[in-house]
């Protein structure tokens, strides 16, 4: 068995571009705050997604592992115009030919003319 020795702790962790880890934890919780105020502003309610459970927001994981397997992962981009061109494709096939579950597996077009 190896031995554990104590660690000594630093306040600056990582630098990025000048920035500790500690200004960007800052940053963060700063930004956190006033999402958390502009949200009760709004009368909306903010929830967290705990550690580990993402499928407290199953909608938003399914989307980005298809966005992530679809566009992604599954080409190599030349510029910038050929990365918005390619996701302006796949987000109006996305939104208007793909069945969707909360539509009763209709896709958008059938579900509007059938109301």
């Amino acid at each position: 068995m190896i031995p554990l020795r104590r660690l000594s702790y630093h306040t600056t962790l990582l630098r990025r571009n000048g920035l500790t880890l500690a200004a960007i934890a800052a940053e963060l919780n700063a930004i956190s705050v006033r999402l958390s105020e502009w949200c009760e502003e709004q009368g909306g309610t903010l929830y967290w997604i705990k550690p580990g459970k993402q499928m407290q927001n199953a909608y938003i994981e399914r989307f980005n592992g298809s966005f992530l397997r679809e566009i992604l992962a599954a080409h190599l981009f030349y510029s910038l115009t050929h990365v918005r061109q390619l996701v302006n494709e796949w987000m109006l096939d996305y939104n208007t030919q793909r069945p969707q579950q909360a539509l009763n597996f209709m896709i958008p077009i059938k579900f509007k003319q059938a109301a």
